[in-house]
């Protein structure tokens, strides 16, 4: 391995509503809103 890319949330990609479908998604399934 020549490289490695380390991305804390939000420097390079931001994943925050990535975040928020799955959690609502995952919140749906057990009956709960968000």
């Amino acid at each position: 391995m020549k490289a490695f890319i380390f991305d804390l949330d939000g420097v390079l990609v931001d994943t925050a509503k990535y975040h928020y479908i799955a959690w609502k998604t995952i919140g749906t399934s057990f009956n709960f809103n968000l």
